[in-house]
């Protein structure tokens, strides 16, 4: 792999210049992006692929007052690594390569941790890992034009298994729902893990399901996965790039909606309740890494719309608003290859600030490019 030098800080290059002018981006990146061919507006439409009602309208038992403010968190360390690995021969069309994917997963791993040894990263990523822990992957099944990869799942498992010391028998790879994960193709046959949602099906509630117990984010009640607090002991969160009418993109902080029982609730005023919902202890403990999957994205519609760029990326970060950071600017540089498109709007990224202003993370970024030969 090719690692680009920023001599005046004798580390990675610093992509503000790269992801802010579109030229230099062509000039690097060409052939990795696909170019995007309509004004693509981001045009009305529903914020998610069907009803969020699970667990809606059933009893919240022992809710906490939403009248207390949280505790506050002490501030984060900064700057936060984030680490883009690109291979533009990652993806041809709609055709993944697992062996170009795997060694960009532990190109990202080591880079992360800034070490050479697969092995040694984790113990810098997650150092208090032992054997018996069970380890969640949170995936994004709600597109079904566009999911996390099996490539990326099996490379990331292979990786906790062999260099971390996970049990397979102890790794989950879970979403809200399992036909969403059917869906996906995404199955323990295929993956060699466990693999479930929260329920099965919007009528099927049948699966581990949700706390009983409320919790509260600001003013309203909302109900956490027993995957996340129950069955697993740490989560990675496995993001994926898309652009999105609400919140102008999915990321690590977005993603955190697929673990609570009324998603829908909290689209309303999201620049505040997003912060609140990974705010909560419950939610924000569990997660200790973050990797957005950008080998083919969408950059200008909704969530659930089709993919409309190959960007060949994937990000890896510890810090959530670091990574969302990174991934706003990553969209606006594919973005401002076609000149009808607009950066996205800033007045539905103001979650990002408010999250920075929590401590839930840092906009201060250590960027470091990979670029895989």
């Amino acid at each position: 792999m090719n690692d680009k030098k920023d001599p005046k800080h004798g580390g990675q290059l610093d992509r503000r210049g790269f992801i802010v002018g579109s030229a230099s981006l062509a000039l690097v990146a060409g052939a990795g992006l696909a170019r995007c061919s309509d004004d693509g507006g981001q045009p009305d439409g529903p914020t998610d692929a069907s009803p969020d009602r699970l667990g809606k309208d059933l009893p919240r038992e022992g809710a906490p007052s939403c009248s207390s403010p949280p505790t506050p968190l002490s501030p984060p360390s900064s700057p936060a690594r984030v680490v883009e690995v690109h291979d533009a021969k990652s993806v041809s069309g709609t055709v993944y390569d697992a062996a170009r994917i795997k060694a960009m997963v532990i190109a990202g791993i080591q880079r992360l941790a800034n070490v050479t040894d697969t092995k040694q990263a984790w113990k810098a990523l997650i150092p208090d890992f032992a054997a018996s822990m069970r380890i969640g992957l949170k995936i994004n099944t709600l597109n079904a034009q566009l999911n996390n990869s099996p490539e990326v799942l099996l490379a990331l498992i292979d990786t906790l298994v062999n260099d971390l010391g996970a049990d397979a028998q102890k790794i989950w790879v879970w979403d809200r729902r399992t036909d969403e994960l059917t869906r996906a193709k995404l199955s323990q046959s295929v993956l060699k893990v466990k693999v479930a949602g929260t329920y099965a099906s919007v009528t099927d509630m049948s699966g581990p399901g949700y706390e009983v117990k409320g919790v509260c984010a600001i003013d309203k009640q909302t109900r956490l996965s027993k995957i996340l607090t129950a069955e697993t002991d740490i989560t990675i969160n496995l993001g994926l790039l898309k652009t999105h009418n609400v919140s102008a993109i999915t990321g690590a902080l977005k993603n955190v909606y697929g673990c609570i029982d009324n998603p829908g609730e909290f689209h309303t005023d999201l620049n505040h309740y997003l912060p609140a919902i990974y705010r909560l202890d419950a939610m924000r403990k569990p997660l200790r890494l973050h990797i957005t999957e950008g080998l083919r994205a969408v950059t200008k519609g909704d969530t659930t719309d089709y993919p409309d760029a190959v960007p060949g990326r994937l990000l890896f970060a510890t810090d959530p608003v670091a990574i969302d950071v990174y991934a706003v600017k990553l969209v606006n540089s594919i973005r401002a290859l076609n000149p009808k498109l607009k950066p996205l709007p800033t007045d539905k990224l103001v979650w990002i600030d408010e999250a920075a202003q929590l401590n839930l993370g840092t906009k201060t970024l250590d960027e470091q490019l990979v670029t895989m030969p």
